[in-house]
């Protein structure tokens, strides 16, 4: 989760005022962002890349959380915004077999949007809508036929 700071922030693991959701509109807002204790360091250090490749003089980050179930990440098709309001689709996959994760958990996790203009305005509105599976995705995972009763394979001759 992202926060921003109160104070003395090093970056990691600071008390601040958690960020539902909201627009980061400079490099010296970015800067003040901590992250939540917990947060892998991997994550802190590529949301970070992300917020220092971005031209705040061209470029608004949308911030917001979701809750998603820990084997599944989202994958953002499209953003749109009007005063005061941002909306974005997306889909729902399978996360890589390599990633880490606990079947029937729930995670928070922040969505970091760049926006590719400058906006200057609160967020009073927002929205969501998406699919799961994604239609279209490069992902390629192996099959695992279930196993019958007998222990042989689910279409397997005799």
């Amino acid at each position: 989760m992202l926060v921003e700071s109160d104070g003395d922030a090093d970056g990691v693991g600071q008390s601040g005022t958690g960020i539902r959701r909201g627009l980061v509109t400079s490099r010296s807002q970015a800067a003040d962002l901590v992250f939540a204790d917990g947060v892998p360091q991997a994550d802190v250090e590529s949301t970070r890349e992300f917020f220092d490749e971005t031209a705040f003089d061209e470029e608004t980050i949308y911030v917001t959380h979701v809750g998603v179930e820990s084997c599944s990440q989202y994958r953002i098709h499209s953003v749109t915004w009007e005063p005061n309001r941002v909306e974005y689709e997306y889909c729902r996959e399978l996360r890589p077999p390599e990633d880490d994760c606990t079947a029937d958990a729930r995670e928070q996790v922040a969505l970091c949007i760049r926006i590719p203009e400058p906006l200057e305005m609160t967020v009073r509105g927002a929205g969501s809508s998406g699919r799961s599976p994604c239609r279209e995705t490069d992902t390629e995972y192996e099959t695992i036929e279930p196993e019958e009763p007998d222990g042989r394979v689910e279409g397997e001759d005799e």
